[in-house]
């Protein structure tokens, strides 16, 4: 699998755990207001529902007793006032709603089967407490005391049989309905927190694969791009390289050849010129005038195979062969071209030495030739770790129109291709290029180099 499909295949886990981990985020929060709405809408209620049937029985229960008990007892005035056969009744139809109430909130058969179990505990339960009802109302006509008492012990026996229905009933809401509740929502609420632990452990493990997928995906974006670095690095140094090999063979075609030539016709005009008996003035004239300037000629070729290859770098020393090289500038060109340098620069490296002496001869070439200058400071010294060229002219600057580029990526044909090879070199030495410039204030390049740079380790990794 090639870095880009493993990149794009990086990103895409890493957009699906992104995705993951908020969906399930929706759900836990999804599942948790449902649990809470059940809780809220349905359990609570249940609870309260049971809980009221029991309390409109127990008052169903009283009710039924203080009649008796009036019944029972004339002087019991109070009782007689406060609770009437139609309280009962009233009573006994709230229980029942109660119950039905119950059975609108159930949804599960167990519920349903509670409501049908309340129903009949409660009307076997509302059968006895109608013939208490039914006793008392004729012990209260009884005529002898023998009728009463009969009467008073049939009531006595049914309480009893009330009293156990009435505790029946209770025991099972209590132990049935209610505690069927509670568990309901233990269930839930244990859901609940089984559902938070799944969601913590998969969103641990959606952040730790997202970690390792994310960490992957940086070795392989880090790779690639030092990968690309390397490649265009050796693509510079393959650059320099032929860039050198064809000046160095420029360099000698123009000296051995071109300046042999020229040497020889020079040399040919001067057998001429002792041949020939009868010399006008005229013809001594043109003949020493093609002496000059075949020996212009032969200088001017010796310049050129020196700037195409400057042998003063090997013999002189990087301070002195930019002295000379800035020296025949200023001659070719009359500008005011001044030159600090940092000693003799014998510690430098012959690369760097090579490079310094090309962005130098870039830039003034540059310079000449684009930004209409009088005024060049060069300055070459040393800085802290490394070496610190700077060149300014007092020139138009980088114009936004016309034959100067707005900048350096930006340029015009080979002013921005010289600044650019500029700055590949000087970054294939891992080092700094600067350039600042504006329209009618010059321009100012800054070059830094680090001289623990070890040039020859990438020509072995390569």
């Amino acid at each position: 699998m090639t870095s880009d499909w493993k990149l794009a295949c990086g990103f895409v886990a890493l957009l699906l755990l992104i995705l993951l981990i908020g969906l399930t985020g929706i759900y836990q929060i999804s599942s948790f207001s449902k649990q809470l709405d059940n809780l809220g809408r349905k359990h609570f209620p249940l609870q309260k529902a049971a809980l009221e049937i029991r309390m409109q029985t127990s008052m169903y229960a009283m009710y039924l007793r203080n009649y008796v008990f009036w019944k029972s007892f004339k002087y019991l005035e109070a009782a007689r006032k406060s609770v009437t056969a139609e309280d009962i009744n009233d009573i006994k139809d709230k229980s029942r709603r109660q119950i039905e109430y119950f059975g609108s909130l159930s949804s599960d058969a167990a519920q349903k089967d509670f409501v049908l179990q309340m129903s009949v505990l409660q009307k076997k339960l509302f059968e006895i407490g109608d013939q208490i009802l039914e006793l008392a109302d004729r012990m209260d006509g009884a005529e002898s005391s023998g009728k009463k008492e009969e009467v008073q012990n049939s009531i006595n026996k049914l309480m009893m049989v009330f009293e156990t229905r009435l505790f029946a009933i209770d025991d099972f809401i209590e132990s049935e309905v209610q505690s069927y509740n509670l568990r309901v929502v233990e269930e839930e609420l244990e859901y609940a927190r089984e559902a938070k632990r799944k969601a913590y452990t998969l969103l641990g493990w959606s952040i730790l694969f997202s970690v390792l997928i994310g960490g992957q995906t940086a070795v392989v974006v880090y790779n690639s791009r030092r990968n690309d670095r390397l490649k265009r690095e050796e693509l510079t140094k393959k650059i320099v390289r032929i860039e050198e090999k064809e000046r160095e063979n420029l360099s000698m075609q123009v000296h051995d050849q071109m300046g042999q030539d020229l040497s020889g016709l020079k040399i040919y005009l001067d057998i001429i010129s002792k041949v020939i008996e009868k010399k006008t003035p005229d013809i001594e004239q043109k003949i020493q005038k093609c002496k000059d300037v075949l020996s212009g000629l032969i200088e001017k070729s010796h310049n050129i195979a020196e700037l195409l290859r400057p042998p003063a770098l090997d013999e002189l020393g990087l301070t002195d062969a930019l002295r000379g090289m800035i020296s025949q500038y200023r001659q070719v060109s009359g500008l005011d071209i001044s030159f600090s340098g940092a000693g003799s620069n014998s510690g430098i490296k012959g690369e760097y030495s090579l490079l310094i002496y090309r962005i130098i001869q870039e830039c003034l070439t540059n310079i000449i030739k684009h930004s209409g200058a009088t005024k060049v400071e060069v300055s070459l010294e040393g800085a802290e770790h490394g070496l610190e060229l700077t060149i300014k002219d007092n020139g138009v600057g980088f114009r936004k129109s016309g034959d100067g580029p707005e900048d350096v990526k930006s340029g015009k044909d080979r002013l921005k291709l010289g600044l650019l090879g500029v700055r590949e070199r000087v970054e294939f030495f891992q080092g700094s290029f600067k350039l600042v410039s504006l329209e009618g204030t010059g321009t100012t390049i800054n070059v830094k180099l680090p001289l623990e740079h070890d040039y020859g380790a990438h020509d072995n990794n390569s």
